[in-house]
């Protein structure tokens, strides 16, 4: 499946009220790993919404991790690989983003009335967080590309 349709069933998914982590899980699973989709509900928010590191960064890890983690997942040199990719993706989405954190990338404390207020009227799930799924699956289409060869 290309880019595209992995990003258009991503925010299908996210604009179905799943979190940024699962739709990013979604984009690669469908819903077909229900494990994989239920352990993703945890890092909504920001993780939990603690505002920590956006759910578009940790699905994104999960997928990685899914995809290019490799049978042998506790031997130090599927460990150093993972650990190579997974900070790669990071570096990527800073550059892209500017951050990787949930509170920096809407600036909204959306644990607050004022926050949910704020966020909802500067439609900042759109016009954030949406670009945060998207582009984290081209980060990943685009990794998985050449870490997969």
């Amino acid at each position: 499946m290309d880019t595209k349709r992995k990003e258009e069933i991503a925010l299908k998914a996210f604009r179905n009220n799943f979190n940024c982590a699962q739709a990013v899980v979604m984009a690669y699973t469908g819903d077909r790993d229900n494990h994989l989709l239920s352990g993703a509900s945890a890092f909504g928010g920001g993780m939990g919404r603690l505002q920590k590191t956006c759910g578009a960064v940790t699905g994104s890890f999960m997928v990685l991790g899914a995809t290019l983690g490799g049978s042998e997942a506790g031997t130090p040199e599927s460990k150093a690989r993972i650990a190579t990719v997974i900070q790669e993706f990071h570096a990527r989405f800073l550059n892209q983003f500017g951050s990787s954190d949930c509170i920096d990338l809407l600036g909204f404390n959306i644990n607050t009335t004022e926050g949910k207020e704020k966020v909802s009227e500067l439609k900042l799930s759109e016009k954030v967080c949406e670009k945060c799924v998207a582009g984290s699956i081209a980060i990943i289409d685009d990794m998985v590309s050449v870490y997969k060869r």
